[in-house]
């Protein structure tokens, strides 16, 4: 089923990342964590759809994208880069494989955090501070809404792989990191971001003790 829905806030919270605020169709159901196909509503444009993660609570009355904004390529997000208030989206019925399974560590890279953003804002305030955040980026610049994350998250870890500053980690997210960082493997892990990193995270994960049935991803 589709859905058509007016934008009703466009904010700028990176150079190339924008969060859309959008209508809730009245009988819109979906799991934190889901996503969903969603394209423009304009005649030359409404066929092209493209997954994108829910950012918002459940319990919200609208809808949050945090879309990243590639006005290098010839796609779809610099159509989106082009949206002004009131232009309307097509949204499709939610799906997906990440949802919330119990506490744990929820490891994202980029725009890889948003269906995380929807799990840890619907959870009771009580559990919200039993999960902790790693969280990859490029700069300091390139983190989206670092202050709110670290109101969510028990526990946060902000990881810089082209800039050095003092308060954050310096690299990636390799099997060295995970084992200097993270002392307990037996509970959940929950991966988004880049397919390639998710598929080596949850490589290095079980070759940890991680098991397979406790990392949630897309993979």
């Amino acid at each position: 089923m589709e859905y058509s829905a007016k934008i009703l806030k466009i904010e700028q919270l990176t150079q190339n990342v924008k969060k859309f605020t959008v209508e809730k169709p009245a009988d819109y159901k979906f799991i934190p964590g889901q996503h969903t196909l969603m394209s423009i509503n304009k005649p030359e444009l409404k066929d092209k759809k493209r997954p994108f993660s829910i950012s918002s609570s459940n319990q919200d009355d609208f809808l949050e994208f945090i879309i990243k904004i590639y006005n290098e390529r010839d796609g779809i997000t610099k159509e989106f880069d082009k949206l002004k208030l009131e232009d309307e989206l097509i949204i499709n019925e939610a799906k997906g494989k990440i949802n919330y399974r119990g506490a744990g560590i929820f490891i994202a890279a980029g725009t890889g955090i948003s269906p995380f953003f929807s799990i840890i804002k619907s959870l009771d305030e009580s559990k919200k501070k039993n999960n902790s955040l790693i969280y990859l980026n490029k700069t300091q610049k390139d983190i989206v809404l670092e202050n709110e994350l670290k109101k969510l998250f028990g526990k946060t870890i902000f990881i810089l792989s082209r800039e050095k500053k003092s308060e954050y980690e310096f690299g990636h997210i390799d099997k060295e990191f995970l084992k200097n960082k993270i002392k307990n493997f037996n509970q959940k892990f929950y991966l988004c971001g880049p397919f390639k990193l998710v598929i080596e995270l949850k490589k290095r994960l079980i070759e940890l003790g991680v098991k397979e049935g406790d990392v949630v991803s897309e993979s």
